[in-house]
Formats: C-alpha cells, structure tokens, sequence
C-alpha cells in the first residue's frame, strides 16, 4: 500500500507542475502580450520580437483645394504640387504621393483639362501617341517624348511615380 501511495503522490506533483507549466505557457493575459509581434515563418518557426515604447504617428490631412477630380471637401493625406508644360500650356496641379503621372495626367483628361492616348507596353508602361490633337509622326521620325526637371524620362507614363515640386515637360520632337 505504502508504494501505491508514492505512486500516487509522484502522478499528482507530476499532473501540478504539467497544468502549471501550460498555465504558465498558454494562460498569460493578453495585456502583457499587447508589445508583441509574430514574424511569420522566419526559418520555419514563428518569432516573437518585443516591442517596447513604440509611437504610431498619423499622417498630416491635408485639405486639397486644387484637384482635377477633387471636391473642396475631399481630404487627402500628403498632398504635392507638379505642373506640366505642353507647348507653351503650363497646368499645375496636385497629387497624392504615389501617383503615377499616368493617374494625374487621366485626372485631367477626365476634367476636360488635356487630352492623350497612347498605348501601354508590358515592361516600359503607358507611352503617349497623342497630346490635345497632336499625333506622333513616325514617318518624319518625331515622337512624344517627357522630361522631368529638364531630364528626359525613360519610362511610360504608368511607370513614372511624381515627386514634389515636379515640372514635366511634353515635347513632340525627333527621335534621337
């Protein structure tokens, strides 16, 4: 009898310290969990990176007041100012960061501002056949080309994300 007792006071220490390790494991409060972060599948396993006195900062809402689609309401963050020549037509405008000028460029077309077509390539983006009438003259070598800051772009349109204070300028002129 003496043995089955010990035995059974061995299972019940044992069965204590098994639920207090999973307790301990798995039974924590989601408040001190709250500065954690789980990579996904970094090396197979999930690791867990403490993250300590971290500031979420919001973006500035900027009132937008000059967009082609844009309604005096409209709130969007980080606005940017550009302006593209077109022969001697210089339009400034505004855009949001990441928008291609491709997107700005449709913007205006859809408010009547310009017009332009084109056609898009798979790995160069959208390049521009027409502006406002004038189409290219491939017979007399002459083509749409775009300069940034005075620097001829070497991608389409679609491929080209504007920066602030851009100034893009359309020349119809012989292919170099």
């Amino acid at each position: 009898m003496l043995k089955n007792r010990k035995k059974i006071i061995f299972a019940l220490f044992f069965l204590i310290i098994s639920i207090a390790f999973f307790v301990q494991a798995f039974g924590k409060s989601n408040s001190k969990n709250e500065n954690r972060i789980v990579i996904g599948d970094v090396a197979s396993n999930n690791e867990i990176v403490e993250v300590k006195n971290v500031e979420v900062q919001k973006e500035p809402e900027i009132k937008v007041e000059s967009r082609a689609s844009a309604t005096s309401n409209e709130i969007i963050t980080k606005t940017q100012n550009a302006e593209i020549i077109i022969f001697d037509k210089k339009i400034e405008f505004s855009f949001k960061e990441g928008d291609s000028l491709f997107d700005v460029m449709s913007e205006l077309k859809n408010s009547g501002q310009i017009s332009f077509d084109g056609k898009e390539f798979n790995t160069m983006g959208f390049f521009v056949e027409e502006i406002n009438g004038f189409k290219q003259l491939p017979r007399e070598r002459k083509y749409w080309h775009y300069y940034v800051n005075n620097i001829e772009a070497s991608v389409g349109i679609s491929n080209y994300k504007l920066k602030n204070n851009d100034s893009i300028h359309w020349k119809l002129e012989a292919y170099k």
